[in-house]
């Protein structure tokens, strides 16, 4: 069906944004904490407050 393709490109459009909107903020709440971290103890205890 021609007219169904928009509709399916538009899902997966949708679907893709979600993905890599949910990778980029796993990636911000657990590899951030562990660079700050790294640095010193005070931004660690500054993170653990926050949350």
């Amino acid at each position: 069906m021609p007219h169904m393709m928009p509709m399916l490109w538009m899902l997966i459009f949708i679907l893709s944004f979600l993905f890599l909107f949910f990778l980029s903020t796993l990636i911000y709440f657990f590899h951030l904490p562990n660079l700050t971290y790294k640095k010193s103890n005070m931004t660690h205890h500054k993170w653990n407050w926050m949350w």
